[in-house]
C-alpha cells in the first residue's frame, strides 16, 4: 500500500516539478520533493503533533541504530513540522 502510494507521489512530483504531500490514516504525512538527479522522500509530522517531538531523542534512536536509520536524515522545517528525508536516486 505505502509503496504504490509513494510512486504516485512520485510521478505526481515529477510531472508537476513540485512537492506532492499526502496525510496517511495514521495522521503521518509523506511528502516526494523532485531533485535534478532523483527525488526527497520525506515522512513526518505537522502541526500540533511536530510540537511533541522531542529532537534529542530523535537522534539518539537514529544514532542507535545507523544500519537501519542512517540515510534518513532528521529535519525541522520553517512551519515547525518534523520529517525524515532521504535522498533517492
Amino acid at each position: 500500500m505505502h509503496q504504490q502510494l509513494l510512486m504516485e507521489l512520485v510521478n505526481k512530483a515529477v510531472a508537476e516539478k513540485s512537492v506532492a504531500l499526502t496525510s496517511m490514516a495514521d495522521g503521518v504525512q509523506m511528502l516526494v520533493y523532485p531533485l535534478d538527479h532523483g527525488i526527497l522522500v520525506g515522512i513526518g509530522l505537522e502541526g500540533e503533533r511536530a510540537q511533541r517531538v522531542d529532537a534529542v531523542r530523535l537522534l539518539h534512536k537514529r544514532a542507535d541504530d545507523m544500519a537501519r536509520f542512517g540515510s534518513w536524515l532528521p529535519a525541522r522545517l520553517k512551519d515547525g513540522s518534523w520529517y525524515v528525508v532521504k535522498r533517492v536516486p
